[in-house]
């Protein structure tokens, strides 16, 4: 069985559209799981309309707002489902996408060197554009997160369909009062130990989002500062292009420099301190942009 998981939060308005393509699925064995980060609309008195009349398990958890990190976290406490499936409360699938994912799922599921599947995601508005930045040069292809954006230089959205019991072992950190922590973290993790298959398959459709880091997600991680600072640390440390460590480095020291409650001890604590002192001259002199 397949765990589809819906974080929502005020998304009373989008949600049906995404039910509607659930109760369309050709192939039913799948429970949707949603966790509702403390929404203040009518999502509650929805999820249970939507229980009353759908011919599969739906299953619905409220917390208190802590963002969708945390309730990936809590998602994962709670799956049944050998797969645990991120499907976001303002996209859809085709009706035929718990059939071709389970197929593919039959392809590595004993593949203790394979974590699970990553979906290239279809433009709402146009379900022929694809959200990522190029095609994968084959339909299916075993890469980790790093050797998909640094190797193959694609990026974009992907839908992720881990393996429950793999994912599990990978939690979302949480640090108090922050609501926001980039969800490729995890990805990453993962990659240092197990490939994921990466397929183009036009079964998930999401709106179209710019990757990397715009105006508005720079103010969510600045209202985040030590789950940003943990996570541009932790970017640094793998093995990417040297510019892409000095870029992370230099995002690591945004959040830092300004730091007062931290030790300078406690800000160079794990990170590479040659570089480091390239990039803060960088900040100073203003000789390249990072």
């Amino acid at each position: 069985m397949i765990t589809i998981f819906t974080p929502t939060y005020n998304r009373a308005y989008i949600l049906p559209t995404l039910y509607q393509s659930l109760l369309e699925q050709s192939h039913k064995d799948f429970e949707w799981l949603i966790v509702d980060d403390g929404s203040t609309d009518n999502t509650a008195q929805l999820v249970q309309q939507f229980q009353e009349k759908a011919d599969f398990p739906i299953r619905y958890y409220h917390q208190v707002n802590n963002g969708k990190h945390i309730a990936i976290n809590h998602g994962l406490e709670k799956a049944k489902g050998e797969l645990f499936f991120i499907v976001d409360s303002d996209d859809f699938l085709s009706n035929d996408a718990i059939d071709r994912l389970t197929a593919k799922y039959g392809h590595i599921k004993d593949n203790k060197n394979v974590a699970g599947i990553a979906i290239g995601c279809r433009s709402i508005k146009d379900k022929s554009k694809i959200i990522y930045s190029k095609n994968l040069p084959q339909h299916e292809i075993l890469l980790t997160h790093n050797e998909l954006v640094y190797q193959l230089g694609i990026k974009g959205d992907f839908a992720t369909a881990f393996k429950t019991e793999i994912q599990k072992q990978y939690p979302y950190p949480h640090f108090e009062g922050e609501k926001f922590f980039r969800e490729s973290y995890v990805y990453r993790q993962i990659g240092e130990k197990y490939k994921t298959l990466y397929i183009d398959d036009p079964i998930y459709f999401a709106d179209y989002l710019e990757d990397g880091l715009t105006a508005k997600s720079w103010q969510l991680l600045k209202k985040s500062p030590k789950g940003a600072s943990l996570f541009f640390k932790a970017l640094s440390k793998e093995k990417i292009p040297f510019i892409a460590k000095l870029s992370a480095l230099n995002a690591y020291w945004d959040f830092q420099i300004n730091d007062i409650k931290s030790t300078w001890t406690e800000k160079l604590k794990d990170i590479s301190i040659p570089l480091s002192i390239i990039v803060l001259i960088n900040k100073k002199l203003k000789f390249y942009k990072l």
